[in-house]
């Protein structure tokens, strides 16, 4: 908001300037060749006032705007992420489905083939414990034949 302009104005601002020697007319103010040199300088003092705090007042207007626009981000990187981990779960659980289906029949064949020869090794087990009492009992008869032709060998030449 900009004072009146009014003689009083002036007079109050040439004061608390602390300017001296300068005369008020009807319509004019008369300085003396130095007072410019006074108000360039209070102008240049004032002026890099006024830059910092318009710098002061920019960067709190960024932060604040950061920092809600930083909050906004989170949250939205907060749900893509949960899109995405949605989105890779259900195309895990896609690919274990069917690669589960496949490994399913892997195992039952696997299954399959370990019950046929259990079976099998049982059914030769019945076998083989046959032949191996037959194979004893001829071997068995076959050695007591062997002692026997010896005995009767050796009696016969004595």
């Amino acid at each position: 908001e900009d004072p009146p302009i009014t003689r009083d104005t002036c007079v109050t601002v040439l004061e608390k300037c602390k300017l001296d020697k300068w005369v008020m007319g009807q319509t004019k103010v008369f300085l003396k060749y130095y007072h410019v040199e006074q108000l360039s300088q209070l102008i240049a003092r004032h002026h890099s006032s006024a830059v910092l705090i318009q710098k002061i007042a920019k960067g709190f207007v960024c932060r604040r705007r950061i920092k809600t626009r930083s909050e906004e981000m989170k949250r939205l990187v907060v749900l893509i992420q949960k899109i995405v981990r949605g989105w890779l779960v259900r195309r895990r659980l896609s690919e274990v489905r069917r690669n589960g289906i496949k490994s399913a029949n892997i195992i039952q064949s696997f299954v399959r083939r370990w019950c046929t020869r259990v079976r099998i090794s049982k059914d030769s087990d019945k076998h083989n414990s046959s032949a191996v009492v037959i194979q004893a009992l001829v071997r068995g008869w076959l050695a007591r034949l062997s002692v026997s032709r010896h005995r009767d060998i050796i009696l016969n030449n004595v």
